[in-house]
């Protein structure tokens, strides 16, 4: 057994065991950052929760909430060998890596890595599973051993580590992702549950300035959409809620209202004037439903003053961006908004939207 071998092994596990704790570390050390929470949520960026249905997400994915894909870019590689590129889907390209740039781990505190000897196993080597059935006339139980290769194809759910956070000096929320897990999802049709299960785990580099998309490296874009639900925050700074968080970034805008930069909740991102920013707590909302037995429309104006408990959501729109060359996964923040729950005159709840977007760092 070659002792320089395991030698510089060793070394390189060292210097990657503490990615995820230097990085959150440095959120926690911060004494302006007074409040952050860790968050683990899944996404599915080949899929569109509003073209595959709400309801379905759930049941086949075990996804709630918004899940809106847009793709910015995709270049597909073709060899000269080739007739047919590559498949275009980022787990494509997560389960092929370069053997030199292999950086890869067993869990998301990104402690433990995998060797490329870990990795060849994981994409070429059969798992078992565990399936059971029952004989339909003695209903016994018939436990099977089935090996089941990694099929690329399947692979349409990620899972992604981030720190939400929060600076009481200059007042900016931010989000920093730490890593991502191509995940295999499988769903037991009889029984409705899924097993979820990461294959490994790989770190994310935040990016705060925007890529060059247009760069030959950089063949894999998506801009996602993604509902965060506050009961999924583990707070590990500070005290406040989510809806206490917002509340003091929309007084800081309130005061600041002339200077502040927030925007419509809409596709365009067109700024709120001042008078909307200074209303913002007190804004009406128009309420149109319909008389059940005549079908005349009712219009209600519910005044739909703002409370912090009624921020359930924060709703993130990001740029997942694959670098080829550096075979890295780079994720930059666009925008953020609260989600408030919205309800009639009666206190009957009728849908949660946007109040506004914030672009990071204005």
């Amino acid at each position: 057994m070659n002792l320089k071998f395991i030698i510089s092994g060793l070394l390189v596990s060292l210097s990657f065991s503490s990615f995820a704790d230097n990085h959150t570390d440095q959120l926690l050390n911060n004494s302006d950052i007074t409040w952050a929470a860790e968050v683990y949520t899944y996404y599915t960026p080949n899929i569109n929760s509003s073209q595959f249905g709400t309801e379905k997400m759930k049941v086949h994915y075990s996804i709630e909430g918004i899940n809106k894909v847009h793709t910015l870019k995709i270049q597909n590689q073709i060899k000269e060998n080739q007739i047919i590129g590559n498949p275009s889907s980022l787990a494509y390209r997560l389960l092929n890596l370069n053997p030199s740039e292999i950086n890869m781990y067993k869990d998301s505190e990104l402690r433990e890595q995998f060797n490329l000897t870990d990795y060849k196993e994981i994409i070429l080597n059969e798992t078992p599973d565990t399936i059971i059935t029952f004989d339909p006339k003695t209903y016994e139980e018939i436990i099977q051993i089935v090996n089941n290769k990694i099929d690329i194809d399947k692979i349409e759910v990620f899972r992604l580590k981030q720190i939400l956070h929060y600076n009481s000096k200059t007042h900016q929320f931010g989000v920093s992702a730490v890593a991502i897990a191509p995940i295999a999802n499988k769903y037991n049709k009889q029984t409705g549950s899924h097993t979820c299960t990461p294959i490994f785990w790989m770190p994310v580099k935040e990016t705060l300035e925007a890529l060059d998309l247009n760069s030959s490296s950089v063949d894999w874009v998506k801009r996602i959409g993604r509902d965060i639900d506050k009961k999924d925050l583990k707070i590990i700074k500070g005290e406040q809620n989510i809806g206490e968080i917002f509340d003091a970034i929309i007084d800081h805008a309130i005061k600041n209202s002339e200077k502040a930069k927030l925007y419509y909740p809409t596709n365009e991102l067109s700024p709120l004037p001042a008078e909307a920013i200074k209303s913002i707590k007190s804004a009406s909302d128009t309420v149109i439903t319909f008389d059940p037995e005549t079908f005349e429309e009712i219009i209600q104006v519910s005044p739909n003053k703002f409370h912090p408990e009624n921020i359930k959501k924060i709703r993130l729109i990001q740029n997942w961006i694959w670098d080829n060359k550096t075979q890295k996964m780079n994720i930059q923040l666009i925008a953020f908004a609260p989600v408030l729950e919205r309800y009639d005159t009666k206190g009957t709840y009728i849908f949660s939207s946007p109040i506004f977007y914030k672009k990071p760092n204005e």
